[in-house]
């Protein structure tokens, strides 16, 4: 939540001096070849204000596994599912920070900002990563 409201803040201080068209996509060199109004960085947030709230919402529900759950040990995997809900939202969350910082940057010079292409990187191996290490944890309790 904290990096969700950091994010926009930025944004927001940001916005006023950029201008009203902004580079909105690249090719493979890092050279726009797509632009849009500064209103399109609006978006980021906004994605990550759903995927917030949609975490927050999901955390209680039971988790639909691949796997057979004993009911001895079911509490202990919704406990963990709950858990993993919860780091994914920090993840996603500190990654979308990244790469609002990095589309700012872009949206200031124009061209490609060079920590854009590895936030969303690490954006994925993170999220990507969490799901299975949490995943990999209510198997071994099953």
């Amino acid at each position: 939540m904290l990096a969700l409201a950091v994010s926009a803040a930025i944004l927001f201080r940001a916005y006023g001096g950029l201008p009203d068209r902004i580079p909105t996509h690249f090719d493979a060199l890092g050279q726009p070849n797509g632009w849009g109004p500064k209103a399109s960085l609006l978006l980021l947030p906004g994605v990550g204000a759903f995927v917030l709230l949609l975490l927050f919402l999901l955390r209680n529900a039971p988790p639909n596994l691949p796997f057979a759950v004993s009911p001895d040990h079911r509490e202990r995997v919704r406990a963990i599912s709950r858990t993993m809900a919860a780091w994914l939202a920090a993840v996603v969350m500190a990654g979308f920070c990244a790469m609002e910082a990095g589309l700012l940057e872009s949206a200031r010079t124009g061209t490609l900002a060079a920590g854009f292409p590895p936030s969303v990187g690490a954006l994925a191996a993170a999220t990507l990563g969490c799901l299975a290490l949490f995943l990999y944890r209510m198997y071994r309790v099953r």
